[in-house]
């Protein structure tokens, strides 16, 4: 048997749930299994033969070789291509082959195949674990109330317990950021070699403006851009790429190019610019503008904290007794708002006034309704009595939740907490283009 068809087997037969047949296949293991009752598809390697071997099931556990395979290398890479075909995963019905990766392979057979069988269709590349997450909420329905009834749910749907199922498989893949992830190499200790040059051309040519935080921001965005072409071929890039660009906005940069800009204790529109990085040691002159970075996080830690939870605890008060009392307050007041490209989901599950009367607005409505002004139900609007609201006005997602308007509103506080949180974990220095129309409606 060659590499491809055991993996494939392997997986079909449930080996994919057990973390030591994983890690014995993407990485190198040493088996301590002395008694040599080994588990169906488990590899071995025999001290006296170079290729892997297998215990095979069908042949009452018989060691079988697997073709063109070296036993000190890993048997698969994550990144490995491997060519896939119609049904050989559940799936993937497309008649032309694919080729993928047996990470692909693996992660889809494990957090989608069975959980799901063929509901959620094969995905390819990074597999955006979030996206999986809505559409798992579109479909979502009950469990059935026969418990005998254990299949996937019809028609395209999934049941909680198929959700649940999910969840648990896609949280077990932390455990193998080790076989994934590259953290750390030669090349990523080190920053570009012209660094330091660029730097001291960029801080020359904009010396009189080095207080303005917007013109750091384009220092450091310029040496961010070439930290980024330094790492683009290294193992460690993925690491460092991650979503909020901490990485390689903050951490490497204060690093290796530059240490940036710190604000004063107090608020002000002004930075102190630092041009010397951590790599070429700290700046003794510019050590109190760091010291008053400190204690102002520090301060900051306690004090939004307390903020934030003193906000929830305000809107708990102030709507603690609201409920949606009733279907429909009949209101004929709107608030007029405009769609566009950027607020589009914002709308969605919401009613707006027309001169037909209600509509509601759906995903697949949006479109039309794109650069155009609606006048929208609001709570603002809303006549139900005693600080109450009614279900149109509140949309169809809260109206599902009659009680929660507390917790819903509470999340207002939650969002500056978060935002407040973030910044003293770092952040990073950069400009972005704002257009008020859209923000301002």
């Amino acid at each position: 048997m060659n590499k491809r068809d055991y993996f494939l087997t392997a997986l079909r037969s449930g080996a994919c749930k057990r973390r030591a047949w994983v890690n014995s296949v993407f990485a190198m293991t040493e088996s301590i299994n002395t008694q040599k009752d080994y588990t169906p598809y488990e590899l071995v390697r025999l001290d006296d033969v170079l290729t892997y071997f297998y215990s095979d099931p069908e042949q009452n556990g018989a060691l079988v070789a697997i073709d063109d395979t070296d036993k000190n290398e890993p048997l698969c890479r994550f990144k490995e291509p491997c060519v896939l075909y119609r049904g050989e995963l559940i799936n993937y019905q497309d008649d032309a082959a694919l080729t993928t990766t047996y990470g692909n392979v693996f992660v889809n057979y494990l957090i989608l195949v069975l959980p799901f069988g063929d509901t959620v269709p094969y995905q390819t590349g990074h597999v955006k674990i979030k996206a999986i997450e809505k559409e798992i909420l579109k479909r979502l329905i009950d469990d059935p109330s026969d418990p005998e009834d254990i299949g996937h749910a019809p028609d395209g749907k999934i049941y909680v317990r198929q959700m649940i199922m999910f969840n648990d498989y896609a949280l077990s893949l932390v455990a193998y950021a080790s076989l994934t992830v590259t953290p750390n190499s030669e090349k990523a200790m080190q920053g570009h070699p012209d660094a330091v040059k660029i730097r001291n051309e960029l801080v020359e040519k904009y010396k009189d403006q080095l207080t303005d935080p917007a013109v750091v921001a384009e220092i450091g965005k310029a040496l961010e851009a070439l930290d980024r072409e330094w790492l683009k071929d290294d193992p460690t890039y993925g690491f460092y790429n991650t979503k909020d660009a901490k990485s390689f906005g903050v951490v490497r940069k204060k690093m290796f190019y530059m240490f940036g800009a710190e604000s004063p204790f107090q608020d002000g529109t002004t930075v102190e610019f630092i041009e010397r990085s951590l790599n070429e040691g700290v700046d003794v002159n510019h050590l109190p503008a760091m010291i008053n970075s400190l204690r102002s996080g520090s301060y900051s830690r306690g004090a939004e904290t307390q903020l934030g939870g003193e906000t929830t605890k305000t809107i708990y008060r102030m709507l603690g007794t609201s409920r949606i009392a009733e279907a429909d307050c009949k209101t004929t007041l709107g608030v007029p708002l405009t769609v566009s490209d950027q607020n589009q989901q914002q709308f969605i599950g919401h009613w707006r006034l027309t001169d037909a009367g209600d509509a509601l607005i759906t995903a697949e409505s949006i479109g039309a309704l794109i650069n155009t002004q609606v006048l929208l139900r609001s709570p603002m609007t809303c006549k139900t009595a005693d600080k109450n609201v009614c279900e149109k006005c509140i949309g169809v997602k809260m109206s599902e939740t009659p009680n929660g308007l507390a917790a819903a509103a509470a999340q207002v506080g939650g969002a500056f907490l978060t935002t407040f949180l973030k910044k003293m974990h770092g952040t990073t220095l950069s400009t972005q283009t704002w257009d008020f129309n859209n923000r301002l409606s």
